[in-house]
């Protein structure tokens, strides 16, 4: 259905997000960061860079794969990856700019890659430890920025199997649409009559409703649909936008909406030093004090790690309600699996 569709004009954080991921590639391949890019862009692209490292100096980066274990059809591109002979570890990693949280536990598009990389490298799923890591510098989770799933080759069958299966039955005649946050990034998403149906059911959900006193675990129930309701509509929601957006930047009428511009940013129209002596004139000091850099800052212009790992601390996050996803994911893939999440 999404072939039916061309794709709309990308957003400005999409842009953003694609810029950053083609820094990192290039400066893992040894192209140095561009000055003009901006310190929390540099921090993420360093993260990232140094995790890849403390592993290989020359890794496999932004690699196109055949997954013909899944589907013949099925290519990917991995961001980067790097197979450990000497211990037969294969370390793949993910690197995410936006904010949106990405799990690494079972997350399907590096399984899908794993799988490529496999038979690429004509690896025997016996002799392999896979380490999966997502870098996500900008989302907040209890495991840090970098998380991994480590697990062995073997164990990851059940899953091949499983996706080898959605992939075949995605394209039948009488596939089955289901809805998720899959559906978010769609371009076909508006014209879609199952995210339609999700959204408007799960809309009429939440407006029954009762105001009674639940028990933890109706309570749990109910979040859980609310955040399904949320969700299902936001996919509506951005589908909608960015149709009507596209119809109306071509002079298309769409009744009840009209194109406006926003406030935009108030800014000096003169040179720095013109607007200080300005200040200067009236009183006023118009340049902002001198701040201390974060660690983090300090990490990226260069002082020892280690002096500053003495010299800081780390506060603990503030606490957030977080769905419990492991459980309802081996619900949905019926598997019992031995693995090891990694501490960063």
């Amino acid at each position: 259905m999404s072939q039916r569709y061309p794709e709309t004009e990308s957003t400005e954080a999409a842009d953003q997000g694609t810029y950053v991921h083609d820094l990192a590639g290039e400066y893992l391949l040894g192209t140095p960061i561009p000055e003009d890019t901006n310190i929390e862009a540099k921090s993420a692209i360093t993260m990232y860079s140094q995790d890849v490292h403390s592993v290989t100096p020359t890794p496999t980066v932004e690699e196109k794969l055949a997954i013909p274990r899944i589907h013949d059809l099925l290519f990917g591109t991995v961001d980067c990856y790097h197979f450990d002979k000497a211990t037969g570890t294969l370390y793949i990693w993910d690197f995410k700019y936006g904010h949106s949280l990405v799990e690494v536990f079972e997350n399907l598009q590096l399984l899908c890659y794993v799988a490529g990389i496999l038979g690429k490298l004509n690896l025997w799923d016996q002799d392999v430890t896979v380490v999966m890591r997502i870098v996500q510098p900008r989302a907040f989770h209890e495991d840090g920025s970098i998380r991994q799933w480590k697990v062995k080759a073997s164990a990851l069958r059940p899953y091949f199997n499983q996706l080898r299966n959605y992939a075949e039955a995605s394209l039948q005649d009488d596939a089955e649409c289901r809805s998720g946050s899959h559906c978010l990034n769609c371009q076909a998403r508006h014209a879609c009559p199952t995210a339609l149906k999700a959204g408007l059911s799960m809309y009429e959900a939440v407006g029954k409703t009762t105001p009674v006193e639940l028990t933890p675990e109706a309570l749990g129930v109910q979040l859980a649909m609310v955040i399904r309701a949320t969700e299902a509509l936001k996919t509506l929601k951005t589908g909608y936008e960015a149709q009507v957006d596209s119809l109306m930047r071509n002079h298309v009428t769409v009744p009840g909406f009209r194109m406006a511009f926003g406030r935009g940013k108030l800014a000096w129209s003169e040179e720095a030093f013109m607007v200080e002596a300005m200040g200067t004139q009236v009183g006023i000091d118009l340049v902002k004090e001198r701040k201390l850099l974060t660690p983090t800052q300090a990490l990226d212009a260069g002082v020892n790690a280690d002096l500053v790992k003495a010299w800081s601390k780390r506060t603990p996050g503030r606490p957030v309600l977080t769905q419990d996803k492991e459980s309802r994911a081996r619900e949905v893939f019926n598997i019992t699996l031995t693995e090891e999440k990694g501490e960063q």
